[in-house]
């Protein structure tokens, strides 16, 4: 594929999430191995292989990237800075390892916390996510909304003292804030140094997630993206997406290797959804 875009008769993904489309023409790996035990899989051709350690880290971090995607779109599908809307950094005051601890601690939190606020919000859903720290401990990021578009506050003290655990973090979200991409630095990038020398590495904390992580829930009542798979052109006409205005805001372009000695051209695209409905509005 040599265009700048990718053309209409290509096979694409598409995500569809708060206002934003995203398609791309990497729809997962036509000859897929079979996974048999934790240390043997079947390859393409039916033979049966062990697993390279090595092979594992790098796999770990190749998930645990596509994971971090796939959290970034709920919380753009979920979270927009409106009034009913908080980010909650929970910490804890020993050094707590265990994540099964961790994860049972945020569950009777939330709990109470849905037990403490008025009834004019309504039902409390988040999405929520562990970042490991390099001793070995986790933070929780927790984003919050209320059921009813009403103004969420909660006091910061009520807050600590339901949690308990140790120091505790509130913040409104704001209309400008890109939340995802903030989110996504937290989990993903490691400061070092201190003080004014301070500088991150951009993705060093994933070395830190342990391999199988599920390292974000969310509550039911949050909305997933849209996918849909198919050619180009068929989706945007079952998408209502008029021609005349289908060149993406951004596009990124990246080669990938096969294990068949081939490389693949991936694109993928972003379209702002806001413009196509001024646009609409417009040739109305």
């Amino acid at each position: 594929m040599n265009s700048r875009y990718i053309l209409p008769d290509t096979f694409v993904k598409v995500y569809r999430y708060g206002n934003k489309l995203e398609v791309t023409n990497s729809c997962g790996n036509p000859h897929p191995i079979r996974k048999l035990s934790e240390t043997h899989y079947l390859d393409a051709n039916g033979i049966i292989r062990e697993y390279n350690l090595s092979d594992n880290r790098s796999q770990n971090l190749t998930s645990m990237r596509r994971s971090m995607k796939r959290l970034g779109r709920i919380v753009e599908n979920n979270f927009f800075g409106n009034p009913n809307e908080i980010w909650l950094t929970l910490t804890y005051a020993e050094n707590q390892r265990d994540l099964t601890k961790v994860y049972n601690n945020f569950k009777y939190f939330i709990q109470k916390l849905r037990d403490f606020v008025p009834e004019r919000y309504g039902k409390l859903e988040y999405v929520y996510a562990i970042e490991p720290q390099e001793r070995g401990a986790w933070h929780i990021h927790a984003l919050i909304k209320s059921e009813n578009m009403v103004y969420l506050y909660i006091p910061h003290k009520d807050i600590e003292r339901l949690w308990n655990r140790g120091f505790v973090s509130v913040r409104k979200i704001q209309p400008k804030d890109n939340i995802a991409a903030y989110l996504n630095a937290y989990l993903t990038n490691l400061k070092v140094g201190e003080g004014n020398d301070k500088s991150f590495i951009k993705g060093g904390r994933l070395h830190l997630y342990p391999r199988k992580c599920r390292f974000y829930r969310l509550s039911k009542g949050i909305r997933r993206p849209l996918e849909f798979k198919g050619k180009k052109e068929t989706l945007w006409e079952r998408l209502s997406i008029a021609n005349a205005i289908t060149a993406p805001n951004k596009v990124y372009r990246y080669e990938i290797s096969t294990s068949y000695g081939s490389t693949l051209n991936v694109f993928r695209e972003f379209y702002n959804l806001r413009e196509w409905i001024k646009y609409e509005s417009d040739a109305n």
